[in-house]
């Protein structure tokens, strides 16, 4: 497995799919694989670290689902609860309102894949904005991917803990199982991945909507340390329910193993719902996870910034592959990297377990 995962690593950053990588494997919570390759930035001779932090991007979504079934298994709420009965904010609105936690961490409200809060600047409030809009897409799939979903599910989660991201995921997630590296602002000191030239995609996609925004960070130079989203940066202050996170590898798998493992790493979540939670609830989509290509078996999310976490429940596997894919002269799609990935891990396991 080391070599044919070496091969691979370094073929696609020969080829310029990201400047850097680090992957971590566990199996049974344990160590198999834990490696880094390239350098931080296309521009700075930084070597790329075991515990190098990236932008998670949208595994941020993953913490946040994480931190809900928390509450779930509190009989805080239940995937039952609406919008309006636990965010009051939305209680007078028509659209919002019946929206309920399972339709959010699912993908099955209807709300348009994303929107950029930033172009009403200076307006900061999130509500004048959602109250003005259309929200309700016009596709008919019982499915649709959206940032809004999380977005409104850490509205929840603020409105829950009358406290911030930053403090409830260190307080509920970071400290008590002790991923050290996974917060909202990293320090500066340590080992950083950059990720993109500025925001250019984001421009595209503002300008091809008609919308306007002049703030956009500086395309000279690359983001490091601040998160890429621009809703987040921009609008919610670094912080929001669907990206704005950092970790470092090891403590991504750590995240993983929350879902995979059954004993005491998972004190405070019911072992029944972490299960279910990895299970096809809706067409491709587990609670808060993806259970469709690139993931053929288990169950997984990706993010924008080049960022995968895998989980198999069977074979008590938890893989995180971290690049920085927007750090290259030409973004490309990574889901063929990564079943090709997955299906070297999970076949090497399959098959050295076979032979045990």
């Amino acid at each position: 497995m080391n070599d044919e995962l070496n091969s691979l690593f370094n073929k696609h950053l020969q080829k310029e799919y990201f400047s850097c990588i680090t992957c971590c494997v566990t199996l049974d919570g344990e160590v198999l694989y834990h490696k880094s390759y390239g350098k931080v930035s296309n521009q700075r001779n930084e070597i790329c670290r075991k515990d190098t932090i990236f932008d998670l991007a949208s595994l941020t979504k993953v913490v946040t689902t994480t931190l809900i079934l928390q509450l779930i298994s509190n009989k805080k709420l239940t995937l039952s609860t609406s919008l309006g009965e636990c965010l009051p904010a939305s209680s007078d609105h028509s659209v919002l309102s019946p929206i309920t936690i399972r339709q959010l961490l699912t993908h099955t409200t209807g709300l348009i894949s994303w929107y950029p809060f930033y172009s009403h600047l200076p307006d900061k409030n999130m509500w004048n904005i959602l109250n003005s809009i259309n929200l309700l897409h016009t596709s008919q799939n019982s499915v649709l991917y959206s940032d809004l979903n999380f977005i409104l599910l850490g509205e929840v989660l603020k409105n829950h803990y009358q406290a911030t991201l930053s403090t409830i995921v260190s307080k509920q997630i970071s400290k008590p199982y002790h991923l050290n590296s996974l917060s909202y602002a990293p320090s500066t000191g340590e080992s950083i991945a950059e990720t993109e030239f500025g925001n250019q995609i984001e421009m595209k996609m503002v300008k091809e909507r008609h919308f306007t925004f002049n703030g956009f960070r500086d395309v000279k130079f690359p983001i490091a340390g601040e998160v890429n989203d621009g809703n987040t940066y921009y609008f919610f202050n670094g912080e929001s329910g669907h990206a704005g996170l950092f970790s470092n590898v090891r403590d991504l798998v750590s995240l993983g193993e929350l879902y995979v493992l059954d004993d005491d790493l998972n004190k405070g979540i019911d072992q029944h719902l972490l299960q279910e939670s990895l299970k096809e609830q809706a067409p491709g989509r587990g609670l808060g996870w993806q259970v469709s290509e690139p993931f053929l078996f288990g169950a997984g999310h990706t993010g924008f910034t080049g960022t995968m976490l895998f989980v198999d429940p069977e074979q008590r596997l938890s893989v995180g592959i971290l690049t920085n894919r927007l750090n290259v002269s030409y973004p490309k799609n990574l889901n063929d990297f990564r079943k090709k990935a997955i299906q070297m891990i999970t076949s090497y396991i399959k098959k050295e377990r076979f032979y045990a």
